[in-house]
């Protein structure tokens, strides 16, 4: 339960797959790229997440994108939602069983 810290660590921080995820979400080298890993249910209050990203990408000035990683029930409400209210600023993946990804 909680945080894999030992796959999720900026010790693990690459050039290369930052520049990778960029070019999939067609981003600068100046933008920020923020993750969720993790169910995609009711009690993880998701809501939260995409109103803290709409208001990033409103209020900040910086180009702000979501990678979302994970499925649930609301998967398919958040795909719409955010397409709706903050469009081409997240790309939802499946559950990814290889965490040496």
């Amino acid at each position: 339960m909680g945080v894999d810290l030992e796959h999720l660590s900026p010790a693990r921080r690459a050039k290369t797959q930052r520049s990778g995820l960029l070019e999939y979400f067609a981003a600068s080298d100046e933008s920020v790229l923020l993750l969720y890993v993790g169910r995609l249910v009711p009690e993880k209050n998701l809501s939260l997440l995409f109103d803290l990203l709409l208001y990033l990408v409103r209020n900040r000035g910086r180009d702000v994108r979501l990678l979302v990683v994970g499925d649930g029930i609301q998967r398919k409400h958040w795909e719409r939602e955010s397409n709706q209210r903050i469009p081409r600023r997240v790309v939802f993946l499946d559950h990814i069983q290889d965490r040496s990804l």
